[in-house]
């Protein structure tokens, strides 16, 4: 459970990343349905 929660940290901070450099939004998207689907898998 610990090693989930800390991949889903890993991918918030590379889309905190992508949006500090004006990355595409529709890869920043991407990226967010990614983290939640991780966070659903990981309460599931």
């Amino acid at each position: 459970m610990k090693n989930r929660v800390k991949r889903i940290e890993g991918q918030l901070r590379g889309i905190l990343k992508m949006m500090e450099e004006n990355k595409d939004c529709k890869d920043v998207i991407t990226q967010l349905s990614a983290a939640r689907t991780a966070v659903n898998r990981t309460i599931g």
